[in-house]
């Protein structure tokens, strides 16, 4: 059966009179006799919600398949309850199918779909019905397999319904939770262990018991049938996870899997390196190396100390690009100027890092520096590098030397005293500030649109 994702009926709103509010919360607290008294009013519409911000939009059978009163959802069903009514949450409007099903209450999952509750319509994000019974769990109740089951029995529910946000198909949360038991249970009624979700082909279900160091789920699924592809590979966050992987793939495929680039705990780094399995300066599909991908995203500097030891590549150059913030060509100089903080700096200048190396627009890790679009110019940075002894002087393609783009970005910066810092830092070690850029501006030219710049150069440069 086809899902359904359609247009949903606007809210009933109720007026705010004493036998409403008794409907409302006969509700959520169960008082039957209230709910039969606010009904025998004549006053009430069973489909209409109050204006009460916390409801949103959420009638009286919703707040009822929440709190788990079966008797009162049969009352309102038989007195023509819309079941199948959505709220009219910010987030998605949902059933209360869907709330009885995320809250585990058997019984009303069963009365709701006994009178014809729709299996197909997604919830809250857009989420498949099953995929609120584990939405945010990290362990799974026996109330959550009967639910399962009952949905699935009651058949026209397609088991690879997924949203990613909800972390894929019904299969992949189980194997993130990392549940043999229903894994088999799903395998068993029709759910595919490599089901590709469309347009998302790496985000596999072994995918996902990896990316959450279920062993035991991995080694199942496995058995099941599951293929090892290098970006689950890439996932691993131990060593057994890696033995258990590595004799499904190749050794190209573990080389460009970009395991070490996933990595973030330095000690496991150590010990896949250590095991010779990867190479320190492997490339991932993308061209990029472990040390490349550290200096862009720095988490700790013993990261950086770790692969450094084991003789990665200080001039490796990448090949990705990021619109005016990775480039092609970079070094992981060039990038930790431009991400890192002063100490990875200093590290890979200490190890020999090339301070005059370029990147493919011809420039410089003085010059990436200076590009740089953060709220101030960095001062430490430029200290570090003047220091190793840069040539100040240097210029990119288009002929702008550092100066010339610490002008462009001055007008950027929020702290243009911290910009003078600059400037005079890199004055006083040699740059010249009448070299002429490819416009043929010189940077005093570029740095005249600020007024308070061009008060600290008349008295300068009188």
């Amino acid at each position: 059966m086809e899902e359904v994702d359609r247009p949903w009926a606007p809210p009933i709103w109720a007026p705010d009179t004493l036998n409403y509010r008794k409907f409302f919360n006969a509700s959520v607290s169960g008082d039957m006799q209230a709910m039969q008294e606010a009904l025998a009013s004549g006053e009430i519409n069973v489909n209409a919600c109050p204006k009460w911000e916390d409801w949103e939009g959420e009638t009286a059978l919703h707040r009822a398949a929440e709190c788990g009163h079966l008797e009162l959802v049969q009352l309102l069903i038989s007195h023509g309850a819309d079941i199948d009514r959505r709220d009219v949450s910010p987030v998605g409007p949902k059933t209360a199918l869907h709330i009885a099903a995320h809250n585990g209450h058997v019984a009303i999952v069963q009365e709701l779909l006994q009178n014809g509750a729709d299996v197909t319509t997604r919830g809250e994000m857009g989420g498949p019905l099953l995929n609120f019974v584990l939405w945010l769990k990290r362990s799974i109740s026996e109330k959550d397999y009967e639910v399962i089951d009952l949905v699935l029995s009651q058949g026209g529910y397609d088991i690879h319904s997924w949203l990613m946000e909800m972390g894929g198909t019904i299969l992949h949360q189980a194997s993130e939770i990392g549940d043999l038991t229903l894994i088999r249970f799903l395998v068993d009624r029709g759910a595919d262990c490599n089901y590709i979700i469309p347009t998302y082909e790496d985000d596999t279900v072994l995918h996902s018991a990896v990316m959450y160091n279920q062993i035991d789920a991995c080694r199942l699924l496995i058995e099941l049938g599951a293929y090892v592809t290098p970006s689950a590979f890439a996932q691993a966050s131990c060593m057994d996870m890696v033995e258990l992987l590595r004799p499904h793939l190749s050794q190209l495929d573990i080389s460009t899997s970009g395991v070490l680039n996933h990595a973030s705990e330095p000690g496991f780094v150590r010990d896949l390196l250590a095991s010779q399995i990867v190479n320190v300066n492997d490339l991932d599909l993308r061209g990029e190396s472990a040390l490349l991908v550290a200096c862009t995203h720095p988490k700790n500097i013993e990261m950086l100390e770790v692969l450094l030891e084991f003789g990665a590549d200080l001039h490796v150059c990448g090949s990705r690009e990021v619109l005016g913030r990775i480039f092609k060509g970079d070094t992981p100089l060039h990038r930790a100027v431009a991400f890192a903080s002063s100490t990875a700096v200093t590290l890979l200048i200490q190890a020999g890092a090339d301070l005059e190396a370029r990147n493919k627009p011809g420039q410089t890790p003085l010059i990436r520096v200076a590009m740089s679009g953060e709220n101030k110019p960095r001062t430490e940075l430029f200290d570090v590098i003047v220091k190793g002894g840069v040539d100040v002087n240097a210029g990119d393609s288009e002929h702008n030397t550092a100066l010339h783009h610490l002008a462009m970005q001055n007008m950027h910066i929020r702290s243009p005293r911290e910009c003078l810092t600059v400037f005079q830092l890199l004055v006083k070690a040699g740059a010249l500030t009448n070299l002429v850029n490819s416009q043929g501006k010189t940077c005093l030219e570029l740095f005249s649109s600020s007024a308070t710049f061009r008060e600290f150069l008349d008295t300068l440069y009188p």
